[in-house]
């Protein structure tokens, strides 16, 4: 129980919570098992009746759970329905034990620097440690570079780094999460690795990609590269949507030639363009606003939140 008659309901083989779609507040909305996030489409308002059994309704669309047209056959899909107190929305439940949050998720992390600066590592450090977060280089905690033109090759570097990172941290991607931090060269790197790598990296808990000052260009990219000189980054058609799942968080500025990539898209969580004198290609990274991303995507990747 999370709250007075309010309940998270877990799959035992899983650990995955009962689900709305997408917070879907439709009739006829099929019912899923996903990855818990402490979001009211999987909290569950149970009410028992004067026979014992229970009504089970969604808290965000107050619609019950619900057996399609009282069947009793098996492999129906269950369905949130409006609420009609008739059999077919009555449930038997068993209570084992009352439902606590999640303990934080460990987090491996990847800094690349760009490919003439290597300064992204220590501000990332120095974010973490701010953060209360531990990072051991080699442990949790890997760096890399750029070289100003990322291809398939770097993509399965940085790929394979991360999965290094997950054998040291217990081999379970789905008790982990992931945090990629990129600055300049790095930061068009890491967006390449998501995006030619993204089923691979779906499979973490959640995901995190922070993208400093992006600068550089991709091999064979028909879409939008090269990204230099104010050009845009863009959303991969196989990210997921889902905030509670990954989240992009871009810092850039045009002041000071190479310019960083702007990255114009409604999914992505934070997307900072700073504008105030003197900032640079350069210094970006040490700027407070940088940390402060940092510290959020680690927060996000840690607690969810």
């Amino acid at each position: 129980m999370v709250d007075d008659g309010i309940y998270e309901i877990r799959a035992m083989h899983s650990d995955k919570c009962l689900d709305v779609p997408h917070s879907c507040n439709k009739d006829e909305v099929e019912i899923i098992q996903y990855r818990c996030f402490n979001t009211t489409n999987q909290r569950w308002k149970i009410t028992e009746g004067p026979d014992g059994y229970y009504e089970i309704r969604a808290m965000h669309s107050d619609k019950c759970l619900d057996v399609p047209k009282s069947s009793t056959a098996d492999e129906v899909k269950i369905i949130q329905y409006r609420c009609f107190n008739t059999t077919n929305q009555r449930w038997k439940l068993t209570f084992k034990e009352s439902i606590t949050d999640p303990p934080h998720l460990p987090v491996v992390v990847i800094s690349l620097g760009g490919s003439s600066s290597t300064d992204i590592h220590s501000v990332v450090e120095e974010c973490a440690r701010e953060y209360g977060y531990t990072l051991t280089l080699d442990g949790n905690w890997l760096q890399d570079k750029g070289n100003g033109v990322a291809g398939n090759r770097d993509a399965r570097r940085i790929r394979d780094k991360i999965n290094t990172l997950v054998s040291r941290n217990g081999g379970n991607k789905s008790n982990l999460s992931l945090l990629v931090i990129g600055k300049s060269a790095g930061g068009v790197l890491a967006w390449n690795t998501f995006k030619r790598h993204y089923g691979a990296i779906d499979d973490f808990h959640r995901s995190a990609l922070v993208l400093v000052d992006p600068h550089g260009a991709v091999r064979k990219d028909g879409t939008a590269g090269p990204y230099c000189d104010r050009q845009d980054l863009w959303w991969p058609g196989g990210w997921s949507s889902n905030a509670h799942v990954l989240r992009v968080y871009t810092i850039y500025q045009h002041r000071d030639r190479p310019t960083g990539a702007n990255f114009p898209d409604c999914k992505v969580y934070t997307n900072i363009r700073i504008s105030e004198s003197g900032i640079t290609h350069d210094n970006i990274p040490s700027h407070a606003r940088t940390c402060e991303m940092i510290r959020s995507a680690l927060s996000f990747a840690r607690e969810g939140q």
